[in-house]
């Protein structure tokens, strides 16, 4: 049941996106502004947005609002809200490929390495990409401008500072993360704000609920978002990189302060720390070296550590969920979000 609707709403949420995205040179023109141009840029933000997203954010969109209302996706507002997320994710996507120098993402070319290559030069394509993310999150700020009171949503204009806020906490993260700053406030300011946190809080303002209720949601929203965040990480270093979209050992050989390497580093005997320590921030490292690391993050136990830290905190999540829900809570949405909450711990979509 709660499969499908989450089914639901992706395919909702990609035909919405695909029919903005595709006309958007024909629809989205004005006598006051100049129409908006066929190019390069344009053409490679439609192709990452609509490539294989999982649309887990619009997914608790839906359930932050279905806490207090049914029928989320009957909404413009909800449905303008989750259009508007996904392709911010696209803009902090293209950005982060450029800084980690990623050539794939999502099974394809990275926006900025397909641009170099059809331009013949990488700076180029570096360029072209920032503007790609540049034009994705204006496009996205385009989307949430929309979202308004006109149906009887009292929330729209809270719902809407949650949006644009957002973003700076993610940039802030961002930067905090190149410094290697304090490792789990960068995960709640880069992952989790705009992840879980967000998109729960912005569902819950579309459907009127008021700021203190909105702080249960936030804290439901942190501990699923640093959970999620650990298990990508984890996803990331022992999953088939054809099905993460992401090259084989990248968070070691770009020296990602992750909780799981972090957590090696510290419990490792000196013949897994040389193991470790001999692929982070090496980009000439082989495969067999990168193997070599990952038993090493195996065998002193940090996968498991970070299993249970993950576990933990999921439980911690619905805690807040189903504490927070006395008569405030429809429980239909509580049932909801508590399986998006294993879901998204699992990965198991």
């Amino acid at each position: 049941m709660y499969k499908d609707k989450y089914l639901t709403v992706a395919k909702d949420v990609d035909e919405f996106l695909e029919n903005f995205l595709k006309n958007l040179t024909q629809t989205e023109n004005s006598r006051l502004f100049f129409p908006i141009k066929e190019m390069d840029i344009l053409n490679e933000v439609k192709d990452l947005t609509l490539r294989g997203g999982k649309r887990l954010r619009p997914a608790l969109i839906v359930g932050g609002y279905e806490l207090f209302k049914e029928n989320a996706l009957s909404s413009q507002n909800i449905i303008n809200a989750c259009g508007a997320i996904e392709l911010m994710q696209s803009y902090f996507l293209i950005h982060d490929d450029i800084m980690d120098e990623d050539d794939l993402r999502r099974g394809a070319k990275s926006v900025h390495k397909s641009l170099g290559d059809k331009t013949g030069s990488l700076k180029k394509g570096i360029d072209l990409g920032i503007l790609a993310g540049d034009l994705s999150c204006a496009l996205s700020n385009m989307l949430m401008s929309r979202v308004s009171d006109e149906e009887n949503c009292s929330g729209a204009a809270f719902a809407k500072e949650i949006f644009f806020r957002m973003p700076i906490d993610v940039i802030g993260g961002q930067n905090m993360d190149m410094l290697n700053d304090d490792p789990y406030e960068t995960v709640l300011r880069k992952t989790a704000s705009y992840t879980t946190v967000a998109p729960l809080c912005i569902g819950g303002a579309l459907a009127g609920a008021t700021p203190d209720v909105i702080e249960i949601l936030k804290a439901v929203g942190v501990n699923l978002g640093v959970a999620f965040q650990y298990r990508d990480d984890m996803a990331s270093l022992f999953e088939d990189p054809k099905k993460t979209g992401k090259p084989f050992g990248s968070d070691l050989l770009n020296c990602k302060n992750t909780y799981i390497i972090r957590t090696a580093l510290l419990t490792a005997d000196d013949s897994q720390k040389s193991a470790l320590k001999s692929v982070l921030g090496n980009h000439e490292a082989s495969e067999n070296m990168i193997h070599q690391a990952l038993n090493a993050i195996v065998e002193c136990g940090a996968k498991q550590e970070c299993e249970n830290v993950i576990d933990d905190l999921a439980k911690q999540s619905v805690t807040f969920l189903k504490d927070g829900a006395g008569n405030i809570f429809r429980s239909a949405g509580v049932d909801f979000l508590e399986w998006m909450i294993l879901k998204l711990t699992k990965r198991s979509f």
